[in-house]
């Protein structure tokens, strides 16, 4: 009876099993098993004994023949010989079409694929079709393809045509094109694979119908082209491990495209990409990093709640950096912005990012993150980590796979302070957040008062976050415990005590600074406003914090409430007072009494007669100088008059590197009246968007040989409408070490020349707000970008040495206003070379007309090749739509193109193409790209030559030279590398750039006109013929060496 039992048991459950397998797939009815090769040597011979319903159980072996499925039936490989196991990573079945033409295996519909191996397949071309791949699955419904490996099959794996698969569990690798490959209005679920080292993609969709997807679970990486290329396809791409394929990670076109919780990491192109500017995804809850070109690619449209870091090769990250930002949106975003829609740039802190474990550690920014709507919530815990609101990358949000916890859960840490000092009527703050739990976990936090003083009422607020407090309303002990809970119960505690004081300490009120007070005055000041909470009784004490040099004034009574003192030196007194309740002293305030004369020579010193520069400022009538010896001044200084601030031993501005829009030196509104400021090192500009170690509004100083160095933001800034800041003359100065070198804003048309300007983090010379600076005869190196614009603005550049810096020039308006065209920007006569990515770049954001006339630009980009690397790059991240004039330029050695017209990616025709070529009546030459770009451009008399590619996106001009321009050095600095060889100056050959530039129109360029200063001769002598291509060295600055004091900072490792 029990063996009846448990018999009727079995069988009652292996008819539920039975039953749900059926209606997974319901389209499979009962029928036979049929064995290969007991039953049939063959595979295709069992298919084709089979009928709809019937399962064929392969045995491990290599079987050399292609296999053509029958509809409805189940087709399992990975049996042992005897059909006692099944195993398909032990008992290895080959389907291997080797010698073979076409497919490996032929696709039916109402089908089940399941653990083999296919490999061989060979592609076949004919003039009606084209067919081949491991697995062919033409106009076919239903088809279930699982725990199998397509390795080797030409051109695909996997090819899908009018077709609706499930692709579910699979290794696919090292096929000659896509890893799997779908077109022509097809439907796939692929989910759970492994895409690995195919030729081209490891995911494509070609067909004018559009395909529908859903991609979920993958590993996809290192493929030869994209990881996952939507371009052809609507669908959900869903948390997918994506990296270091050879083109973008993810990669759209056509909308609706959903691209959620992916983790995408160091691909060579961008993270995610839609080649379309004018359409919309949803790109979101992503983690995005360490891609080549940039983080995500889709025109400011469609993205939220990513995390994207180090992209477009920004190693060193800063979320504060407009750089950095750029970077990780194709050129889009800024300082604020990307924070609006839930961005973050941060490492991810990957577990182990070099072994390709991308799940998270504990405290990762990108835990807790994402989206907080309810439909993306983490769902299994592990492998998400913190609370349930969405965590960033594949390993967050509802469709993850749960996982086992690696090790035993460990209690959390708690960690915790409370305010101090604290007296009564106070309110004690409790703080939590340095609290956290080792394994990730969301904690449950609870405050609670263990004691407090007999009588007090104190009570916690929010005693369930991880910032409270209580009111401290009697004097005594409180003991606060603070508990955490983390996900499966497991505790932590810690108890804090806090003394509160009955006493308060007072408040010294020393009085208002008086600024008009004469020799002889007597000077009576108040103490009597200084107070106490607790109305106890003060005393007072007076001292002289400052004074005059040779002044022997004294305090009537130091402890009186009201003291007085008779003025007896011009200057400046600073009285200092503290104030005391009997128990505790207050914190000193002081009162600052400044005198007005007329300085007998117009000078004013600090500090023999003023404490601090400000004071001398305040008492300093036009014209003044203000001597300044050396010394530290930690003082933040304004200048509203005609003064001339003149440093003595390099005496330092330091202002504090504060908070906010605070300049450690602001002159305002002085138009040409204002003065000269010279000898300083001016340091400590605040940390704000318009903070600087200097600057000038509506004014026209004349700023020189000054050090601005370590400000959080820039070192000088030049602001204002161009009548009153068009004689500002800023030269001879060292600007190194801040975040931004020298800005030009709100209309500027400041001179900046002959200034050294290195190793600031941002850029060297920055243009914004429609100002149009005179940047001539720097020495611009070692910044992230030489010369940079954000906004628009019509800089003229010309006769800068720019080098090694990470970009030469990039002319890149902000895209978060509305664009439009300022007046033309001219490049002329500079020296760019060596630097790592490109020489002269101007993105699509740019719509000004654009002057590059007789530039030398060699050697760009070979530290950093990538398609954005070159000599002269026009259009990023999409065509360009401007005008540029590219003439007289010597263009050589640059690693990646001379010139670059972008044309957009790679496989969307561009603005023109070949037959816009032909149109035109022009080839490109041999080996040079026909895809013509967006820019409109005029290329006359240029010598291109030897760099990896001369033209792209563009056409040769008939006028263009492509020869070794035969460049002469003159003395070891990198400088003075680039003359032209010339036998009027000693040398065997005449270079092909002597007298070879073209006629430049006056209109475009008033610069040049007088060759007489101006030389391409080793010899030093002037240029008297007809003008020579690139760039003309001015004589009288040939040989001369970096300055001592540049090269004391540079040695001395100065950031």
């Amino acid at each position: 009876m029990g063996r009846k039992r448990e018999f009727l048991l079995g069988s009652l459950l292996c008819l539920v099993l039975l039953f749900f397998d059926l209606m997974s797939h319901p389209y499979i009815a009962f029928g036979r098993d049929l064995r290969v090769p007991r039953d049939y040597p063959l595979i295709q011979r069992a298919i084709d004994a089979s009928s709809s319903g019937d399962r064929i159980l392969v045995a491990e072996g290599t079987y050399l023949e292609q296999v053509r499925l029958k509809p409805g039936i189940k087709l399992e490989g990975g049996w042992s010989k005897q059909f006692t196991q099944r195993d398909p990573q032990k008992y290895q079945t080959i389907i291997d079409a080797k010698g073979k033409e076409g497919w490996a295996v032929l696709a039916a519909s109402n089908t089940v694929f399941d653990g083999f191996i296919v490999q061989n397949a060979t592609q076949v071309k004919t003039e009606k079709e084209e067919y081949g791949s491991g697995l062919y699955c033409l106009s076919v419904q239903q088809v279930i393809i699982r725990n199998n490996i397509f390795r080797q099959n030409e051109p695909s794996g996997i090819y899908a045509g009018s077709s609706q698969l499930t692709i579910v569990g699979n290794h696919i690798l090292k096929n000659a094109k896509a890893g799997i490959h779908l077109e022509k209005g097809s439907t796939l679920l692929i989910q759970s694979n492994i895409i690995e080292s195919n030729k081209e993609a490891g995911i494509s969709t070609l067909s004018k119908i559009p395909n529908r997807i859903e991609v979920l679970g993958n590993r996809v990486f290192h493929n030869g082209r994209g990881g996952i290329d939507c371009q052809n396809a609507t669908g959900k791409v869903y948390n997918n491990i994506v990296y270091e394929n050879r083109e973008a990670g993810i990669r759209g076109c056509i909308v609706p495209l959903e691209v959620i919780n992916n983790t995408v990491v160091g691909n060579a192109q961008a993270g995610v990409s839609i080649d379309d500017q004018s359409k919309e995804i949803i790109i979101k809850n992503n983690i995005i990093a360490f891609n080549g070109e940039s983080g995500i690619m889709s025109a400011q449209r469609g993205y939220s709640y990513n995390l994207l870091f180090a992209n477009a090769e920004e190693e060193y990250c800063d979320p504060n950096l407009l750089p950095c930002i750029r970077s990780q949106h194709a050129g889009y975003e800024d300082e604020e912005s990307f924070r609006k829609i839930g961005h973050i740039i941060a490492d991810p802190m990957f577990v182990d990012a070099k072994s390709h474990n991308y799940h998270l550690l504990p405290g990762s920014p990108a835990i807790d993150a994402g989206d907080g709507n309810p439909v993306y919530a983490d769902k299994n815990f592990p492998p998400s980590l913190g609370s349930e609101r969405n965590d960033l990358g594949a390993y967050g949000g509802p469709y993850t796979v749960a996982e086992e916890r690696a090790a035993a859960n460990r209690p959390p840490l708690a960690r915790a302070e409370i305010s101090s000092p604290i007296f009564v009527g106070d309110t004690a703050r409790l703080d939590a957040s340095a609290s956290s739990d080792p394994d990730g976990d969301a904690l449950k936090i609870q405050w609670a008062l263990l004691s407090v003083p007999p009588g007090s009422k104190a009570k916690i607020f929010r005693a369930e976050g991880p910032k409270s407090s209580f009111q401290a309303d009697l004097a005594g002990e409180y003991r606060v415990s603070l508990k955490l809970v983390d996900r499966w119960g497991a505790q932590a505690e810690t108890i804090l005590s806090a003394k509160v004081e009955k006493n308060h300490p007072p408040t010294a009120y020393a009085g208002e600074d008086l600024e008009a007070v004469s020799v002889g005055d007597t000077i009576k000041v108040s103490g009597e406003v200084s107070s106490d909470d607790d109305g106890d009784r003060l005393s007072f004490r007076w001292e002289f914090a400052a004074k005059p040099e040779k002044s022997q004034a004294r305090l009537s009574d130091p402890t009186s409430a009201a003291p007085f003192f008779i003025v007896d030196q011009p200057g400046c007194y600073i009285l200092r007072l503290t104030v005391d309740d009997g128990q505790v002293n207050s914190l000193p305030d002081e009162i600052l009494i400044n005198t007005v004369y007329e300085a007998p020579d117009r000078i004013r010193h600090v500090p023999a007669q003023y404490p601090t520069i400000q004071s001398a400022v305040d008492a300093a009538r036009a014209g003044d100088t203000i001597l300044v010896q050396a010394g530290t001044y930690r003082e933040n200084v304004y200048i509203d008059k005609q003064v001339n601030l003149k440093g003595v031993g390099w005496p330092v501005i330091d202002g504090g590197g504060k908070p906010g829009n605070v300049d450690t030196v602001k002159i305002d509104s002085l138009g040409e009246q204002a003065g000269r400021i010279e000898g300083f090192v001016i340091t400590g500009g605040g940390s704000g968007p318009l903070a600087h170690g200097l600057s000038a509004w509506d004014s026209a100083p004349t700023i020189c040989n000054n050090q601005f160095t370590g400000n959080l933001n820039n070192g000088l800034g030049l602001h204002g409408r161009q009548l009153l800041t068009e004689k500002a003359q800023v030269y001879g100065n060292l600007v190194y070490g801040n975040k931004g070198g020298i800005g030009n804003g709100r209309g500027s048309c400041a001179n900046i020349h002959h200034n050294y300007i290195f190793r600031n983090s941002v850029f060297g010379i920055g243009c914004r707000g429609f100002s149009a600076p005179r940047i001539e005869h720097n020495y611009i190196f070692e910044n992230d970008i030489g010369i940079g614009m954000r906004e628009v603005s019509s800089p003229k550049i010309v006769g800068n040495y720019i080098y090694h810096n990470k970009r030469g020039i990039v002319l890149s308006p902000v895209s978060t206003v509305k664009a439009s065209a300022g007046e033309d920007i001219l490049v002329q006569n500079n020296l760019i070379f060596q630097n790592q990515k490109s020489g002269l770049m101007a993105s699509s954001f740019n719509l000004s007309r654009l002057l590059i006339i007789n530039n030398t630009i060699d050697s760009n980009g070979r530290e950093k090749p990538s398609r954005q690397a070159g000599g002269i790059i026009l259009g990023w991240p999409w065509p360009a739509r401007f005008e540029a004039v590219i003439q007289n330029n010597v263009i050589t050695n640059n690693s990646g193109a001379g010139v670059l017209n972008y044309p957009g990616p790679q496989d969307v025709r561009g603005a023109g193409d070949e037959a816009a070529a032909e149109a035109r009546g022009a080839a490109a030459p041999a080996g040079e790209s026909k895809r013509l770009g967006g820019a409109k451009l005029l290329l006359s008399h240029n010598n291109l030559w030897n760099n990896t590619e001369n033209y792209s996106g563009c056409l040769a001009a008939d006028q263009d030279i492509l020869q070794d321009p035969l460049f002469i050095a003159k003395g070891p600095q990198p400088w003075m590398r680039y003359f032209l060889s010339q036998t009027a100056a000693g040398q065997s050959r005449n270079s092909p750039c002597v007298d070879a530039a073209g006629q430049v129109a006056a209109t475009l360029s008033p610069y040049l006109k007088n060759l007489a200063q101006y030389t391409t001769r080793a010899d030093l002598k002037p240029d008297a013929a007809a003008l020579d291509l690139g760039f003309h060295y001015l004589a009288a600055e040939c040989g001369q060496d970096l300055p001592a004091l540049v090269k004391e900072k540079l040695e001395g490792g100065q950031k």
